[in-house]
């Protein structure tokens, strides 16, 4: 502007990009894009990364990723200002359900729209069907995003779940504590507690694993009322029995405010009852057919029965006079329920007794005197025992070494030291 054409080819890019900086100061600034692309000018607000790919990119595909981006941000901040999951007291399952977290409405708006659009058509079970995965996916995402933190109704409902089936022992942190405690704790509670038991087992007339524990873990939850219904004198396995079965459990828990009954049945009930359930529909979609722990405990049975078969256990048994001759196949293969549940968990405690005694040798005669005479003092009343007893430093240093050698035995046993001590 007011030059000629000579001083317009002699007018440097330095001279505008000095120029332009002076006038804008701080809002802009000035960085190298590339060797070929020279300066870019950026907005001194946008991170250099945004800026960089908003040079590079589409501005329509832009503005479409920064509405999404604005979206995900404004979902997560509604996510963060859930309150923290606390374990109420008592821990019952309504109480645990009446404390978890509602869904934010416009999470559950989001993933209602991204899973059926605008206007979703469902009717009947296919509606059932998508709020129960609109309500999954929303709770994956509170999970996630608050790092387990928030823990909505599905998590709770499952680990309790997965615990009553595997019977895992770190159940008792959920249903019988009674104030905020960290896991690690809790756990070496538990193990110091298993350890105390395991001492006593050598001292004789000592309950099993259940009922010793039963005496020193507190339970603050209600007794709870069991109901029996009418019973029917028919076979079970009855395709009108099974069904009738079904029609009243529905029933109860229509009448006792449940959105879902839930039953379970022994494996030949349960397949027929699958068949009804589908062969049916929407009638009971929100009837849970769960199946029963017996054939599954039968199968595991088999499985150590697999296990120990041919190790000369089996005979020791028999010369024992704990199991009958004519019953140790049916024991190997896990068919006698009753003298697998009985004869396993004695045999478990027999070979962990011997295993604890080959641990001792290795043991220094101070450190063990030092640990029997913690133990010593451990009252046999259980409401005089005192909190933190057992977890003195010499418990636990002996409980890691016990430990310790159980899993060099395991590396052992898998052939991590050579064929030698594996076999």
């Amino acid at each position: 502007m007011g030059g000629d054409q000579a001083d317009v080819e002699s007018y440097w890019a330095q001279n505008l990009q000095r120029k332009i900086a002076i006038s804008f100061g701080d809002k802009i600034k000035i960085k190298l894009a590339g060797q070929r692309r020279g300066n870019s000018f950026l907005n001194s607000v946008v991170p250099e990364d945004e800026a960089f790919a908003r040079l590079h990119c589409d501005a329509e595909e832009h503005l479409h990723n920064d509405k999404l981006r604005w979206a995900a941000l404004h979902l997560r901040s509604q996510i963060m200002k859930l309150p923290k999951s606390r374990t109420p007291n008592p821990a019952t399952v309504q109480n645990l359900k009446e404390s978890t977290p509602d869904i934010p409405t416009q999470l559950d708006l989001f993933f209602r729209s991204l899973l059926g659009g605008l206007t979703p058509k469902f009717r009947g079970a296919q509606k059932d069907g998508f709020d129960r995965k609109v309500t999954t996916m929303a709770s994956d995402a509170i999970f996630n995003i608050t790092g387990g933190t928030v823990k909505p109704w599905k998590h709770t409902a499952l680990g309790l779940e997965m615990a009553s089936l595997t019977g895992y022992k770190l159940t008792l942190q959920i249903l019988n504590s009674t104030e905020e405690m960290n896991i690690d704790e809790k756990k070496i509670q538990l193990k110091s507690l298993d350890l105390y038991w395991f001492g006593r087992l050598q001292d004789g007339n000592t309950p099993l694993h259940s009922g010793f524990i039963s005496m020193y873990v507190k339970d603050p939850l209600p007794i709870q009322i069991i109901c029996y219904v009418d019973p029917i004198s028919r076979s079970p396995t009855n395709n009108d029995v099974v069904r009738e079965t079904m029609v009243r459990t529905m029933s109860i828990a229509k009448e006792t405010g449940q959105s879902y009954g839930i039953v379970t049945y022994d494996l030949a009930v349960a397949i027929k009852a699958y068949s009804i359930q589908e062969i049916e529909r929407p009638l009971f979609d929100k009837l849970l057919v769960m199946l029963g722990n017996f054939h599954i405990e039968l199968a595991f049975f088999g499985a150590v029965g697999n296990f120990i078969s041919e190790s000369g256990i089996e005979y020791i048994l028999t010369e024992a006079d704990i199991l009958a001759e004519g019953s140790m196949l049916g024991f190997i293969k896990g068919k006698f329920y009753n003298r697998c549940s009985r004869i396993h968990e004695l045999l478990a405690n027999v070979l962990e007794q011997k295993m604890y005694q080959r641990f001792l040798l290795e043991v220094p005669a101070e450190e063990y005197e030092g640990f029997q005479e913690v133990m010593k003092n451990v009252p046999t009343d259980p409401t005089q025992m005192e909190e933190g007893h057992l977890e003195k430093p010499i418990t636990l240093e002996h409980l890691r070494k016990f430990e310790d050698f159980f899993l060099n035995l395991l590396k052992a046993r898998n052939g991590v030291f050579g064929a030698t001590t594996q076999f």
